[in-house]
């Protein structure tokens, strides 16, 4: 159920790059350009591609809906600090 899976699928014209997260219930193809599937002529570039898609989405700075963690982080800070520093003492 909370499964990731990378692996290469082959279409007609080539492979397509599969990816599943966790949050979605079947692998999807990674995405070109134009939001269509991108398309590699070799299994070895589509798996690399899928290697690069789930690496980028481990380390990247999105949040699950879509906002990008510093403005979350701004917002948390103006909503807590009301623009003002607060002074931390280490003991």
């Amino acid at each position: 159920m909370n499964a990731w899976k990378a692996f290469a699928a082959p279409v007609c014209a080539g492979w397509h790059a599969m990816v599943r997260f966790p949050a979605d219930a079947a692998p999807r193809p990674v995405l070109g350009r134009g939001g269509a599937p991108e398309i590699y002529p070799t299994r070895d570039e589509a798996l690399q591609a899928c290697v690069d898609n789930l690496t980028g989405y481990l380390n990247g700075r999105m949040r699950r809906d879509g906002e990008t963690l510093t403005t979350a982080k701004a917002k948390a800070n103006a909503l807590f600090r009301k623009g003002r520093m607060i002074p931390v003492e280490v003991r």
